[in-house]
């Protein structure tokens, strides 16, 4: 404690200036953590709003769409130059994909495993029909020469047809 009563009356005064300067910025803070929070649930409330508009583009490498039991069961995402869309039923077994690649194309529909798959690129153009088994059992193409070919195979993967 300062001997001088001119030393304490102006410590008094520095006191005094120090805890209103501290109240301002604690009033700041409080309005500013207040005004955050109002602009969050503005944000928050107002992006489920029907009165505006959709945004023009959505931009994201990976887009996973979950069910309540937050399983992936829609994929979207790219690998490099490939694209892909997966479609999962609730036990997780694979139903369809569309995949891109620098090359061509390909769509695969199934029961976990692949039963038809069409795939496109300059070479040829194929249907492929697998059996239960995983077993190719009608090959339906056209190579890129324009040149046509169609396969039946037997349960053993033996062809039983083929054309030309």
């Amino acid at each position: 404690m300062p001997r001088d009563p001119l030393e304490a009356a102006d410590l008094a005064r520095r006191l005094d200036r120090l805890e209103r300067r501290m109240g301002r910025w604690r009033s700041l803070a409080i309005l500013a953590l207040a005004a955050g929070m109002a602009g969050a649930a503005a944000a928050f409330s107002g992006a489920a709003s029907a009165d505006r508009p959709a945004p023009a583009e959505l931009r994201v490498e990976r887009l996973a769409i979950v069910d309540a039991e937050g399983r992936t069961r829609i994929l979207l995402t790219t690998d490099g130059q490939d694209g892909f869309i997966g479609l999962t039923d609730a036990q997780g077994q694979t139903r369809a994909m569309i995949q891109s690649h620098p090359g061509g194309a390909r769509i695969t529909l199934g029961d976990g495993r692949p039963r038809l798959v069409l795939a496109a690129d300059p070479r040829a153009v194929l249907a492929t029909m697998n059996g239960p088994d995983g077993i190719a059992r009608a090959v339906i193409g056209v190579a890129g020469s324009g040149r046509e070919t169609m396969v039946l195979a037997r349960p053993d993967g033996s062809p039983s047809v083929a054309l030309p």
